[in-house]
């Protein structure tokens, strides 16, 4: 019993370093919207661990910039992995051996050409949410024309139907 009431006071704090740990790794990433949000210069606010950038002129920003700050860190990611992977490809190309002998016998710091490249694709992944922000920055016409989905409009409807709105978040005594 003792160990469970143990176990139900560290899992809040385990969660918090786990939170902590995701956004101390997503922090070039976070800089990035930064340089950004420093570009079109439009203010916001970052807490160094955070795992987000907070835009304090969001309602400005037109749906442009917007893009630019969602899509600026995968494009850099990706760009710079592009870049390596195809320094990898050129540099095996340039070499006079063949390319199954140039895996064995090529010299090992084009292997790094690789592995950075790698990395850079790999830490593209940070974007994931991005992507998404931008694919619906981009499609949903509701959220591009309003600047955010429509409200909710429930009371309304109900009042046209003949309920009172309210009558059931009264809370019976």
């Amino acid at each position: 019993m003792i160990q469970a009431m143990n176990n139900q006071q560290t899992k809040p704090s385990q969660q918090s370093f786990l939170y902590k740990l995701g956004g101390y790794y997503g922090i070039p990433h976070e800089l990035i919207h930064i340089l950004a949000y420093r570009i079109i210069q439009k203010p916001c606010r970052y807490q160094w661990g955070d795992d987000r950038v907070i835009p304090l002129a969001y309602d400005t920003e037109t749906r442009r910039e917007k893009l630019f700050v969602t899509l600026l860190p995968f494009v850099t990611f990706m760009g710079l992995g592009l870049f390596f992977q195809l320094l990898w490809v050129m540099s095996a190309f340039f070499i006079k051996m063949r390319p199954e002998q140039y895996f064995v016998d090529g010299p090992t710091w084009h292997l790094l050409f690789f592995i950075v490249g790698g990395l850079f694709i790999g830490y593209a992944s940070t974007a994931h949410y991005d992507l998404i922000k931008a694919y619906h920055l981009l499609f949903r016409k509701d959220s591009v024309q309003q600047g955010g989905p429509k409200p909710h409009r429930r009371a309304k409807d109900e009042k046209q139907q003949g309920k009172h709105p309210q009558t059931a978040n009264r809370r019976m005594l």
